[in-house]
């Protein structure tokens, strides 16, 4: 038994989600000692915008596509040969590496857990010698991801994690009712928001002509949302203005940003 004053919170681990090009990627690479798991050359994005306000960011990024990494660091930490068959296998164990050897508040970001999916659904077909996968094969889909997420949540590691993917717009053609999902495929697009910790969903708002970024993380219908660390609905959100609820939650203060954008 331990009284709940005693018990500690180390880390954190986040779900941000949202429709393409709203700045996701962006914001994920402000947190503190970021390093980036680049699955789907997002990091571009990050690059432009320091580069075009003149600020010099640098942070270990790890990229790993559907062909064999040529990348130094994913072949030094995931293994020469391991790193030779690319996509789902290098992820995952790249992934597993980085939990075990990062320290308390470094931040671990994948981007994209959709990108992630659709890894482990082309190494089972090709495991299987397959042009479509079979329902035992989703069966072990399912586990596989379900394996990953809990050595992820796992309280045995340190860094915090940042997990970035899109969304899926799903409408009822009856009903005509519209809803946001994580894109993933099986029921592990319902079960991984259940898993981590917090649900921040980045998209887009009007005010009239004018358009902003929101981070919304209060309860809505057509999205799964939720912070268990209390961070609010923050508009324009750069690291620097989530950290102090982050912080509250942790019970101490975090790093400072590794960069903000300006006016941020």
């Amino acid at each position: 038994m331990a009284n709940l004053q005693d018990m500690d919170t180390l880390r954190f681990v986040s779900l941000l989600w949202g429709p393409p090009k709203v700045g996701k990627t962006v914001l994920a690479s402000q947190f503190p000692n970021p390093h980036f798991v680049d699955l789907d050359k997002g990091i571009t994005s990050v690059l432009s915008m320091t580069r075009r306000q003149g600020l010099k960011v640098n942070f270990p990024v790890y990229q790993i596509d559907e062909g064999p990494s040529e990348d130094p660091q994913v072949i030094e930490l995931a293994g020469k040969t391991i790193a030779s068959k690319g996509g789902w296998v290098a992820a995952d164990k790249l992934i597993r590496e980085l939990l075990r050897i990062l320290p308390l508040d470094a931040t671990l970001i994948v981007d994209n857990l959709t990108r992630l999916g659709e890894f482990l659904v082309n190494y089972l077909k090709k495991l299987g010698g397959l042009s479509q996968l079979r329902i035992q094969d989703w069966g072990q889909f399912v586990s596989m991801v379900s394996n990953l997420m809990e050595a992820i949540y796992s309280a045995s590691y340190k860094p915090n994690v940042l997990l970035v993917a899109h969304e899926q717009i799903i409408k009822d053609e009856l009903t005509g009712k519209v809803e946001k999902h994580l894109l993933f495929p099986t029921s592990q697009k319902y079960r991984i928001p259940t898993v981590v910790g917090d649900l921040w969903y980045l998209t887009y708002i009007w005010k009239g002509k004018e358009v902003s970024r929101v981070l919304k993380t209060s309860v809505e219908r057509q999205a799964a949302l939720g912070s268990r660390i209390g961070v609010p609905n923050i508009e324009e959100p750069t690291y620097e203005k989530i950290r102090t609820y982050i912080g509250d939650a942790l019970g101490r203060e975090l790093p400072p940003p590794t960069w903000t954008p300006k006016g941020g």
